[in-house]
């Protein structure tokens, strides 16, 4: 998103909280007609709950449907926070049927375009297992590594309690310290 846009949801977002619910649909449709998936997951919101308006399942609909579209053509390109939000919507049914096999695949896509969250999450899912990933030591490891050099702070974390288990006190520091600067509270008590 470019920073004429970014301006325009900042005004829409502060319509919304403070109940100017006419302007900020005004300013959420036009943003939505440019292509700004958060303009149209503002408006699915909206419209899904009656907030500040009738609540209108269609419209709601529309606009989901509309941000899923976005996603995915973002995702397409190579964008990874929109295959990132896109496996999160299909991970948890958000505007979406719930597929975690779409969920998946949109979070591999993003963790090897190198986002750190989504690296994080797979991480986890190898770690406790799930429908969608069986518990892999290695491959929590891996991810996990992947997401602490990205700086992820909970990656941080954990990766550096994995190095302490490894006696790798110097390298151990550094992440756990890494963790503790960027705000991971649970650093603060190591």
């Amino acid at each position: 998103m470019n920073t004429t846009y970014d301006a325009v949801l900042d005004k829409a977002k502060s319509a919304y909280e403070s109940n100017d619910i006419e302007n900020a649909i005004a300013l959420f449709t036009y943003l939505a007609q440019k292509g700004v998936a958060k303009a149209c997951q503002y408006l699915g919101i909206i419209y899904s709950f009656g907030d500040g308006v009738l609540k209108d399942e269609v419209r709601a609909k529309e606009w989901k449907s509309m941000l899923i579209e976005i996603l995915q053509t973002q995702a397409n390109e190579g964008d990874n926070h929109a295959a990132y939000e896109l496996a999160n919507h299909y991970l948890h049914g958000d505007f979406v049927s719930r597929n975690e096999a779409q969920a998946k695949r949109h979070l591999f896509n993003a963790a090897n375009l190198n986002h750190a969250g989504a690296q994080f999450q797979l991480a986890m899912l190898y770690k406790v297992g799930s429908s969608c990933c069986a518990v892999d030591h290695d491959l929590y490891r891996y991810w996990l590594m992947k997401a602490a050099y990205n700086l992820h702070p909970e990656a941080m974390y954990y990766h550096g309690m994995e190095l302490m288990k490894s006696n790798k006190t110097n390298e151990s520091e550094w992440f756990i310290e890494g963790a503790r600067r960027k705000g991971f509270w649970l650093a603060d008590f190591v």
